[in-house]
């Protein structure tokens, strides 16, 4: 799981791979997309979702409305959770 993630990383910042942030995201967020080998870290499924979110990454928007929603890994803001729901539509 440390080297998909190492490479994963790596295409985000050499590629600005908005796919890479949103699965890194995803592994961070939901431990069923590492088949478990990914600890949950709220923190930084927060960050991958808002790398790709602010790339243009729609569901990676959704995401991170949910994170503003919910105060996952971030400050809760209905504002902000507004903002970034209306951006996914």
């Amino acid at each position: 799981a440390s080297l998909a993630i190492h490479y994963l990383e790596a295409a985000y910042h050499l590629a600005q791979s908005i796919q890479s942030a949103h699965s890194l995201a995803l592994m961070y967020e939901y431990p069923q997309h590492s088949n478990h080998l990914v600890p949950t870290e709220i923190y930084a499924a927060f960050e991958w979702f808002k790398a790709a979110a602010e790339g243009g990454h729609v569901p990676s928007m959704a995401e991170l409305a949910l994170c503003y929603e919910l105060g996952c890994g971030v400050v809760q803001s209905d504002e902000a959770s507004l903002d970034w729901y209306m951006k996914a539509v």
